[in-house]
């Protein structure tokens, strides 16, 4: 009786999967939109973040002015920064979005 229980579930999951829309493979990449941009933390100066992106949409850039400083006195507030980011991201019913890679700049100034 399990066993028939497990097969009707299992059955149920995958009539669910194949109902699901498709998306459709020419859709224009410009019906992809940023509808706005938050941010807040301690590490987030107001005003300095900004979003770029690819002309196909599959790239998206964010600037900031993030800025963390370590050595001997400083502050540990100086020291431990956060900056949390919020996208709204507006794209065609039955597609889905995610981010694939994530890669970060880094500079440095020692002395």
């Amino acid at each position: 009786m399990k066993y028939s229980v497990s097969a009707i579930a299992l059955g149920f999951f995958a009539a669910l999967n194949v109902a699901a829309p498709t998306p459709d493979d020419n859709t224009d990449p410009g019906q992809v939109t940023i509808s706005g941009i938050s941010y807040g933390g301690t590490g987030c100066k107001s005003g300095t973040a900004s979003v770029g992106h690819s002309q196909d949409w599959q790239t998206i850039t964010l600037f900031d002015d993030f800025e963390a400083t370590i050595g001997p006195g400083t502050d540990i507030s100086d020291q431990v920064k956060n900056c949390n980011l919020n996208i709204r991201v507006n794209y065609p019913l039955g597609y889905q979005y995610t981010i694939y890679k994530s890669d970060y700049t880094v500079y440095a100034l020692l002395q």
